[in-house]
């Protein structure tokens, strides 16, 4: 069945991911240097040469892993369905459980302390990029908040279910 909404939004932090790739680089160019200089025992060990292999493999792999993170928001009849896909395990929240949703602007460094999966008194909030979204309130009192591209979109498509439930 298809979705009646549905967003990816991938994992932009241009400066983190801009260091972390400067980084990996780096350490490659460490890595590089090691294997073509003479092996002299005295200058470089043998466990300094895998530490900095080790480094860089685990440095690449973690650019490669962030570069692929995406948020995807997706609402199905009855269940609204959050994931960072790619780090974070699927959330999903029945429909029946939402009291109302609405879109905002919101300040994600501020507010939640970054982007991702973030919790606070408040709210638990998932972001990747931006500073719009939807916040939904649920019937228990608890609230969260989704980052979207296209926030009256979501929230639509969530407050039509509720409409078509109530």
């Amino acid at each position: 069945m298809e979705p009646l909404f549905y967003e990816e939004q991938p994992f932009r932090l241009p400066y983190f991911l801009t260091a972390l790739g400067i980084a990996s680089v780096a350490c490659l160019a460490a890595v590089i240097w090691q294997v073509m200089t003479p092996d002299v025992s005295s200058r470089t060990p043998t466990a300094s040469r895998l530490a900095t292999v080790s480094g860089t493999a685990f440095l690449w792999l973690l650019f490669a892993r962030l570069a692929t993170v995406s948020l995807v928001t997706e609402v199905n009849a009855g269940e609204l369905s959050v994931s960072l896909h790619g780090l974070w395990k699927s959330c999903r929240i029945p429909l029946a459980k939402v009291k109302s949703a609405h879109p905002v602007t919101f300040d994600p460094e501020r507010e939640y302390g970054g982007y991702g999966v973030r919790a606070t008194r408040c709210a638990r909030a998932f972001t990747v990029t931006g500073d719009r979204g939807v916040r939904i309130e649920l019937v228990d009192g608890a609230a969260l908040v989704i980052g979207s591209r296209h926030p009256q979109q979501l929230a639509k498509a969530i407050c039509d279910q509720i409409t078509v439930r109530g």
